[in-house]
């Protein structure tokens, strides 16, 4: 019945759109004014309220035109009574927001999506309103922090939306390093960074340790970013390479040690061998001072060897 309901409306909304937009054409009414645009455009949005209200909050999308042509309607007079600002722009962003929050509260756990661009366009909305009052960088870390926000919010609904912490870490941290950049070195601005992304990979991990795999990049980026950290400080340049070389090494390798450490619980026997390697590496620079540009072809020569040895020695598979 609800349908029915809503087909005559739309019937006699294309019925009545298409006769004004004939009369006007064949010059039998004037051409409308301005004001007299906003208010067919506050009567579609009545019209499109009516609709949503009939057909239940399930049906949410209908709150997209009748919130979007409210915020038209009313931009229109704004901007006709000299009252024009940012916040004009502000109100469209709003009105394409709430659509999506309101699908958030419906339905959570169905519609979790939902809140990451309805949070997001809210946020922008709020940001453009206040963006002649307030500095660059701030604005740009709102914008990046306002996108994070949500991700850690659908984590928090519901705890298998685990790959969710990922953009939520790796946004935010972008969006605080904006604030820090204009006060740090560029090395711990870029430390920073490279710590947040590597925390949503190490929380899988220790929250969910099915999820081995996420050691491997997290351990890996805390590595550089700890190059990146050390990097900032003023060491002797022959010292500093080796220290910094080294580091990048001894850090996967610990990585892939921990691994091996776990491999009566998941199958990570194979992680001994690039812990092994890693660890010679790094103990070969911070001796020598070798560069990576000659211990990588030495790395692939000696895993090379390895394979074709245990190979060798590998006792044959018998046939079914």
């Amino acid at each position: 019945m609800k349908r029915k309901w809503v087909d005559y409306a739309w019937g006699a909304l294309l019925i009545l759109l298409g006769g004004f937009f004939l009369a006007n054409n064949l010059e039998i009414i004037p051409e409308p004014s301005v004001i007299l645009w906003a208010g067919l455009f506050a009567a579609a949005s009545l019209f499109f309220f009516g609709v949503y209200a009939v057909s239940g909050p399930r049906d949410w999308g209908w709150l997209f035109p009748a919130l979007v042509t409210a915020a038209i309607a009313a931009i229109i007079v704004l901007a006709e009574t000299g009252r024009a600002g940012p916040f004009l722009g502000s109100l469209v962003l709003w009105a394409v927001s709430i659509p999506f929050l309101a699908a958030f509260l419906a339905n959570r756990h169905e519609n979790w999506w939902a809140l990451i661009p309805g949070w997001a366009t809210a946020v922008l909305g709020t940001i453009v309103l206040l963006s002649d009052a307030v500095a660059g960088e701030l604005i740009g870390a709102l914008v990046m922090l306002s996108i994070g926000l949500p991700f850690f919010v659908v984590y928090l609904v519901n705890r298998e939306h685990w790959w969710a912490l990922i953009p939520g870490f790796v946004v935010s941290g972008i969006g605080v390093s904006i604030l820090f950049a204009t006060r740090l070195r560029g090395e711990f601005v870029g430390a920073f960074v490279l710590f947040a992304i590597a925390l949503p990979f190490l929380a899988i991990y220790l929250f969910r340790r099915e999820h081995w795999w996420a050691l491997i990049p997290g351990g890996i980026l805390v590595s550089v970013g700890l190059t990146a950290f050390l990097s900032g400080f003023n060491v002797a340049e022959v010292w500093q390479e080796r220290l910094l070389g080294s580091v990048i090494f001894l850090g996967a390798a610990v990585t892939f040690t921990i691994l091996w450490l776990q491999r009566d619980r998941q199958p990570t026997a194979w992680a001994k061998y690039p812990a092994l390697g890693l660890a010679i590496i790094a103990l070969i620079i911070l001796a020598t001072g070798s560069t990576i540009e000659y211990l990588w072809p030495l790395a692939l020569i000696i895993a090379g060897l390895w394979l074709l040895y245990d190979n060798m020695v590998r006792p044959p598979t018998l046939k079914s």
